[in-house]
């Protein structure tokens, strides 16, 4: 689950045919040329990144040609797995990911069928939540947030990057802005003007939906987050204990200070209308 498309970042339930399984953060390194399929192996069970949790089977759990059920759930920090209906883990120390994949598959280039796939929804965060704030109005004053997630938006999360360079806030029509071009300006809503030197925000329109890419203004400057506070504002590209690039997400309209998990950041934040909490 919570798997990026190179499958670098996820929780992942794997098991091989003797009688080992391991929970990762992140998808297994692929066998070697000429190593026997499914066996025991460092690099058949092992992730690429760190090791949750992992254990062994009993011999008559799991076997070469035979079917077997899997089970894994995950709910915020907490994860559970089963093997042929024995419980292999309850814990609470996953990373807390907000998007992501659900997948399945094989470490290598071998025969397998799976049947009776099921994907379902856990936990009560599958609506679209109300914005912690009032409406937004001219004059406010952008900050982040925790990303809403499970693929949902907000309001005051929804902005989009026009052709023309403005920073469009979707429901509200109106346009961020610079307050000016000094470092430590904070950055607010304001009646959109192409015109308006402060509200152009340039951007590569391929990359910044591909990776993580500053929004630059006039003079090297850049809207940045503060890691501790969550507060923006107009800082240099690359300033120490800031964000200073972002990625967007279209299809839920967020600009967010991660494309991929990064746990040194913390949860995934998003430019939001709201001040933070």
């Amino acid at each position: 689950t919570r798997s990026d498309q190179m499958w670098i970042n996820a929780i992942v339930l794997c098991a091989t045919r003797d009688y080992h399984w391991s929970l990762t953060d992140s998808g297994p390194a692929l066998e070697k040329k000429g190593q026997d399929m499914g066996s025991d192996t460092s690099d058949s069970t092992s992730a690429s990144g760190r090791t949750i949790v992992s254990g062994q089977l009993h011999d008559a759990m799991l076997g070469s040609m035979t079917w077997f059920s899997m089970t894994l759930s995950t709910l915020g920090h907490t994860a559970h797995g089963e093997l042929n209906g024995h419980t292999l883990f309850n814990i609470t120390n996953i990373s807390r990911t907000d998007t992501g994949f659900a997948g399945l598959g094989t470490n290598g280039w071998y025969q397998v069928e799976f049947e009776d796939v099921s994907i379902s929804a856990v936990g009560e965060a599958w609506k679209p939540p109300q914005a912690p704030c009032k409406d937004a109005k001219i004059g406010a004053v952008l900050s982040t947030r925790d990303c809403v997630n499970n693929g949902l938006s907000s309001t005051d999360q929804m902005f989009e990057l026009l052709p023309t360079y403005e920073l469009l806030h979707v429901p509200s029509g109106l346009c961020a802005e610079a307050t000016s071009f000094t470092v430590g300006d904070t950055v607010t809503l304001q009646a959109c003007d192409r015109n308006n030197t402060r509200q152009q925000f340039f951007y590569n329109y391929s990359n910044i939906r591909n990776s993580m890419q500053p929004l630059t203004l006039l003079y090297g400057l850049c809207p940045a987050g503060n890691l501790e506070t969550g507060a923006v504002s107009v800082q240099k590209v690359g300033a120490a204990g800031q964000w200073t690039k972002w990625v967007y997400f279209p299809n839920t309209k967020q600009l967010r200070n991660q494309y991929t998990r990064q746990d040194y950041n913390g949860y995934p934040q998003c430019l939001s209308t709201c001040l933070p909490s």
